[in-house]
């Protein structure tokens, strides 16, 4: 095989190989682990107010989001997704904080007030105390 050849043969296996692995990790992160919720109809109590979705409009599809449940604080916590990321979505005192990741665990902290990660499943080991709130998020107190 001339050089040439060689070479466009090992561009186009390269290309093949980085277009699955894109392709793979798409998949992982919008259908993967920690989304079990959102395979749901959605319901009232899933619904953010538009000015939630204000703050996460970019990250998230509105119809995308599941409610994950309430802390003893009043802090509620839902998950949502956009094309290529899951969000751990905060909703206090009316207003919306997100973190997004295209994989998990993701945590979403402000120190001082909560610490919140999200989990594909509720058998992850933590090495400081906390609870589980349902199956995928795990809260603790922020140091």
């Amino acid at each position: 095989m001339s050089g040439r050849r060689y070479a466009g043969a090992m561009i186009r296996r390269g290309v093949t190989l980085a277009f699955v692995v894109l392709m793979l990790s798409g998949c992982a992160a919008i259908g993967g682990p920690g989304v079990a919720e959102q395979q749901r109809p959605q319901v009232e109590s899933d619904v953010l107010t538009e000015a939630q979705l204000e703050n996460v409009s970019d990250l998230v599809t509105a119809d995308s989001v599941r409610r994950l449940g309430e802390d003893d604080d009043g802090r509620e916590y839902y998950v949502g997704s956009g094309d290529t990321q899951v969000c751990l979505i905060v909703v206090e005192d009316g207003s919306a904080a997100s973190g997004c990741s295209t994989g998990l665990p993701l945590t979403l902290e402000v120190p001082g007030v909560y610490h919140a990660e999200l989990w594909p499943d509720s058998s992850a080991t933590h090495d400081r105390s906390g609870d589980w709130l349902g199956d995928h998020l795990w809260l603790a107190e922020s140091p």
